[in-house]
């Protein structure tokens, strides 16, 4: 009996804990969404009748779309530099066999974090005239994990069959023709997974655009959305929590949709490459 009723309160107790650690991590999402439709702005939850004038005014008086495709297009254009860096530096790294010491050296550089680094940004690309572009906040967005995006291009390719290569070689492809024609084609699971993560990193980037695009302009969503709910002239509230809360309901859209999709889209890659290099 009295061993019976220690299970019972084991389990009691391991489910409580369960509780609290899932309302920790549950409170910031519900204070979200309740806040997007909210009438008034409020630092906790409410529980009040919904509406959505929030999401209404952020549309029509708060640029809503303008910053999201001011995102979209740096997001993009940093996709595709990191794409073409990786795609080309890491098939040249498992070509030449460059040491691993090299290559862990080049990784160490990821873990540093950008804060370290903005300021030289700033300076070059002042210096070059891309302060408030759009290349010039793609080209830092791009180049954040390019070599660990490289590392795990020279990975997959280490098990590129050989032969294929070869046969290529035998009727007379360069390396570069071998590249674009034979290995990229069949090295769409990577690619696909690296352009997946590139673009999310640059959608959600919030400090390289604010330090490099103060121009509302070409300012994306994830600077917008701060620069268009603060109130400095506020003392005791300066954020408008609810409009905040209603563009970052939508501005995790794209990301939610793009695991989505890749999660499906390169299962059947990996699948098909798979049996390629079989």
């Amino acid at each position: 009996m009295r061993r019976r009723i220690l299970k019972i309160a084991n389990t009691v107790a391991f489910y409580i804990c369960c509780l609290l650690v899932l309302l920790y991590f549950a409170t910031p999402h519900i204070w979200l969404i309740t806040s997007a439709f909210s009438p008034e702005s409020k630092p906790y939850i409410q529980l009040v009748r919904p509406t959505i004038a929030n999401l209404v005014a952020i549309f029509k008086e708060h640029n809503f779309v303008h910053y999201a495709i001011n995102s979209a297009i740096i997001s993009v254009i940093g996709t595709l530099i990191t794409v073409s860096l990786s795609v080309i530096g890491g098939y040249a790294l498992h070509k030449l066999e460059v040491p691993d010491i090299v290559i862990l050296a080049l990784w160490v550089t990821t873990f540093v974090p950008l804060l370290a680094y903005i300021i030289p940004y700033y300076i070059y690309l002042s210096a070059l005239g891309l302060v408030n572009t759009y290349i010039g906040a793609a080209i830092v967005l791009s180049v954040q994990n390019l070599p660990y995006y490289m590392w795990l291009m020279k990975n997959f390719l280490a098990t590129f069959p050989k032969e294929l290569e070869e046969a290529a070689m035998i009727d007379g492809c360069g390396r570069i023709r071998i590249l674009f024609s034979i290995v990229l084609p069949l090295s769409l699971p990577p690619v696909g997974l690296i352009a997946a993560m590139a673009f999310n990193g640059a959608w959600g980037d919030f400090l390289a655009p604010l330090v490099l695009l103060s121009d509302r302009r070409v300012m994306p969503l994830s600077v917008g959305m701060f620069t268009e709910t603060i109130r400095p002239w506020a003392v005791y509230e300066p954020w408008q929590y609810n409009l905040l809360a209603a563009f970052a309901i939508l501005y995790i859209i794209p990301p939610i949709l793009l695991f989505t999709f890749t999660h499906k889209y390169l299962r059947g890659l990996a699948m098909l490459g798979a049996g390629v290099r079989g």
